[in-house]
């Protein structure tokens, strides 16, 4: 199958930005942006954001990948790292203006995960559609394991010390620990999903995590984490890729795929 791409040019609030929509026959109800780390090029580590755009075409989802500033073929601009959550908004706008019927669905790999949940204030604010956050391997290396509840905690009823600091503004936490583990607060109806496969410490932090904390224990129901043993970070052997995508577009589409 012949995978139609499409140039579009962004009007972004820190300038101008290139992105590569990709064009579908039958679409599905949702439309994919896959977000790029800041001032990285829009085909992502690996090619990862190419190589999923054309996956998920192929099943009836259009997408859109983009060059932040800083990135790819956008303009330099000094002020990327603070404007980010603007581009992103500015995106997401362009793909939906293409696709109006369809709500969206944020994709993030690695270091992506952090700004696109920081942005995630800025698409409420803008009444983006949000129906799903997809975050594949996301590298959370400043966001310390959580600390488990005792037997005190757990016969009492009380949150663990991590989650307590959350909730009273304690500074014992940074702002990266602060963004990632109110990301269930966040998404305000929105689905989340989180595939690991060699990123072992997302793997013990979601797992502690779910354990202790009921906000993340009913965002991350059934295969919303999807564990993807012995993948690579490229997902160079076919049997993960195939793994990746089919639980990508079945946990966004609500459906199985069918074709392979």
């Amino acid at each position: 199958m012949t995978v139609l791409e499409q140039p579009r040019i962004i009007g972004g609030v820190t300038g101008s930005l290139i992105g590569v929509a990709t064009a579908v026959v039958r679409t599905a109800d949702v439309a994919a942006l896959i977000a790029p780390v800041p001032a990285h090029p829009r085909a992502g580590e690996h090619r990862l954001h190419v190589r999923l755009a054309r996956e998920l075409a192929r099943v009836g989802v259009p997408s859109l990948r983009f060059d932040p500033a800083d990135g790819g073929d956008s303009a330099p601009t000094a002020a990327q790292a603070a404007r980010y959550d603007g581009d992103l908004v500015a995106a997401a706008t362009d793909l939906l203006s293409i696709h109006p019927d369809a709500r969206l669905v944020l994709v993030g790999f690695g270091d992506a995960a952090l700004p696109i949940a920081r942005s995630l204030h800025a698409v409420r604010t803008a009444s983006l559609p949000l129906q799903a956050l997809c975050f594949v391997d996301p590298r959370l290396a400043s966001v310390r394991p959580i600390e488990p509840r005792g037997l005190w905690r757990r016969l009492t009823g009380r949150a663990s010390p991590t989650i307590e600091a959350l909730e009273d503004g304690s500074s014992s936490l940074d702002e990266d620990e602060r963004i990632w583990l109110g990301v269930p607060d966040a998404l305000h109806g929105a689905s989340l999903h989180i595939a690991a496969g060699h990123e072992l410490h997302v793997r013990e932090l979601i797992r502690t995590l779910v354990a202790e904390d009921m906000r993340w224990r009913r965002v991350l129901r059934n295969e919303a984490f999807q564990r993807i043993e012995g993948a690579d970070a490229g997902y160079s052997h076919d049997a993960h890729w195939r793994a990746l995508v089919e639980w990508i577009v079945q946990q966004i589409t609500h459906r199985k795929r069918r074709g392979r």
